[in-house]
C-alpha cells in the first residue's frame, strides 16, 4: 500500500482522537524533553536466538503544549543491530498524541506513531496506536510508567514496548530524569518478494532525559 494512503489514514485517525482532546485537560505551559537510553537486547529472528546481548542506542525529542486540539509531538530514533544475524536496521517513530487524563499523579496520553524502518529490505513506513501511562508515586520523585506502540498494516505487525521507573531530579528550569526498565520490540515483517520475517528484541535499559 502507498505511503499516500498511510498518510491519509494517519490523519483520519488523528482526526477521531480529537474530539476526545478537547474534552481533556490540557497543559498549561509549553515542554521541550529530549533523551538518550542505552538498552542491551538479544536478538530473535524467526524463532533463532542469538545467545548474546549486544548495545543498541535509541534517542528522542518531544514537544508539549496547552493549544487545544493540536497534537503533542515526539520523534525517537532507534539503531537495532546483531552481529549473530548479520542484522542492523534503523526504526524512527513520529509520533502525534493527546494528553487525555493530566493530574499530578497520573498522565495518560493516546494517539498515533507513524513508524519507518530502514534496512529491512524493504524500507516502509507502518502505523501504529501510541499510548503512555505514568504515575507519580505521593511525596517521592519517581514516576511509573509504561509506553506501547503496536500495529497490523499491509501484512506486517509491529510491537514496542517498555516499562520501567524514573527519578526526576529538579534543576531550576530544567529537569533531570533517570531512568531505567525493560524494553520489547517485536516485529513482523511481510516483503514483497520473500516470506515474512520475525524480528524480536528485548532487554534491559537505563538512560536520561532533560525537560525544559
Amino acid at each position: 500500500m502507498s505511503f499516500k494512503k498511510t498518510l491519509l489514514g494517519a490523519g483520519l485517525t488523528l482526526s477521531a482522537l480529537a474530539p476526545f482532546a478537547a474534552l481533556s485537560a490540557p497543559g498549561d505551559t509549553f515542554e521541550i524533553k529530549g533523551g538518550f537510553d542505552y538498552w542491551s537486547a538479544e536478538a530473535k529472528v524467526n524463532d533463532i536466538k542469538a545467545g548474546e546481548r549486544q548495545s543498541q542506542y535509541s534517542y528522542y525529542v518531544g514537544f508539549e503544549h496547552f493549544v487545544p486540539l493540536i497534537p503533542n509531538a515526539k520523534i525517537r530514533s532507534t539503531n537495532v543491530k546483531s552481529d549473530k544475524f548479520d542484522m542492523s536496521y534503523r526504526q524512527v517513530d513520529y509520533i502525534a498524541y493527546y494528553r487525555l487524563i493530566d493530574t499530578n499523579m497520573i498522565g495518560v496520553d493516546f494517539g498515533l506513531n507513524m513508524q519507518h524502518f530502514s534496512g529491512v529490505k524493504d524500507n516502509e513506513w507502518q502505523p501504529a496506536a501510541y499510548g503512555d501511562v505514568e504515575f507519580t508515586i505521593p511525596a517521592t520523585p519517581v514516576t511509573l510508567y509504561s509506553t506501547v506502540s503496536a500495529g497490523r498494516f499491509d501484512g506486517t505487525k509491529t510491537f514496542d514496548g517498555e516499562a520501567g521507573a524514573k527519578w526526576t531530579i529538579e534543576m531550576g528550569p530544567l529537569d533531570l530524569g533517570l531512568k531505567a526498565g525493560y524494553r520489547v520490540m517485536d516485529n513482523e515483517f511481510k516483503h514483497k518478494t520473500t516470506k515474512e520475517t520475525n524480528i524480536r528484541m528485548d532487554g534491559y535499559f537505563m538512560g536520561a532525559e532533560l525537560k525544559f
